[in-house]
């Protein structure tokens, strides 16, 4: 009888040694899967997306090489409207209306859509240009092979890189320091395309997050309104009864979306 249990608890031992030893196995094998799934794959994924941008950084390093050195020419040879043609990367700022002022150019290289390869960013300081100490008026990309151009500005429209790599644009008026409109902007995609292809004023790589402009511009006897809009939606609509309205209301506004600081802006020609 004692034999008998004995055997009968060396089957149950037995029994359940095996178990423990498969369930050990599978433990193991579920394991080593996980690190497979959460950590070899994920670092392959990574370095083959590190061998596919290395080429396309290297590349766009270079073709933003060339546009500063045309920058650089250009300044060279004090180049102007009439010569538009011979500097087709060069801002239409620099050329109609800052000719003479090369010291003033900056640049500076900065990822705003997460791709890896950072943009080009090109301006330069206008007397009138306080919202931001580097207004800027180009933004260059690159890619299928060559460069792309983001956004193209004007004497009229300029951009500001604001915290969370938020673009604002401002149309700027000739006539006075006051300005008539704010639009904030995020990368629509990863995937850039020229700015051509958009209504020239506007971002067609962007997304309008927040806009305030004034409808009409007017600063005389006439009161104009202004329209606050986020996300598609308005705010805040009414009349501006008093001209100071406006630049307390951009204030307000720069307050909550302050200018990034997360960006090394360079000279074109250093000192």
């Amino acid at each position: 009888m004692d034999t008998a249990k004995q055997k009968s608890k060396w089957r149950i031992s037995t029994v359940v040694l095996v178990a423990l030893t498969l369930a050990l196995t599978a433990g193991v094998a579920y394991a080593a899967y996980r690190v497979y799934v959460d950590i070899y794959l994920p670092l392959q994924q990574a370095q083959q997306h590190v061998e596919e941008i290395d080429p396309q950084y290297e590349a766009a390093m270079r073709a933003y090489e060339g546009v500063l050195q045309e920058y650089k020419d250009a300044f060279e040879q004090n180049a102007s409207a009439q010569e538009t043609a011979d500097w087709p990367h060069v801002s239409q700022v620099y050329l109609r209306f800052m000719s003479g002022s090369a010291r003033q150019w900056y640049y500076a290289e900065h990822d705003l859509n997460g791709d890896g390869i950072p943009e080009l960013l090109i301006g330069g300081k206008l007397s009138f240009s306080s919202y931001d100490e580097h207004t800027f008026y180009d933004i260059w990309s690159y890619g299928g092979g060559g460069l792309i151009q983001v956004a193209r500005g004007s004497i009229q429209q300029a951009y500001s890189l604001r915290e969370g790599d938020v673009v604002m644009s401002y149309a700027q008026l000739v006539t006075d320091t006051y300005l008539s409109g704010f639009r904030f902007y995020t990368p629509t995609s990863d995937e850039f395309v020229d700015a051509a292809e958009g209504d020239g004023m506007g971002l067609p790589n962007f997304t309008e997050k927040e806009v305030l402009v004034i409808d009409p511009v007017n600063f005389g006897d006439e009161v104009g309104t202004y329209t606050h809009t986020s996300n598609g939606e308005v705010v805040e609509h009414g009349e501006l009864a008093d001209t100071r309205m406006f630049p307390e209301m951009v204030d307000d506004l720069l307050e909550k979306r302050p200018a990034c600081t997360d960006i090394a802006w360079q000279m074109i020609i250093s000192e």
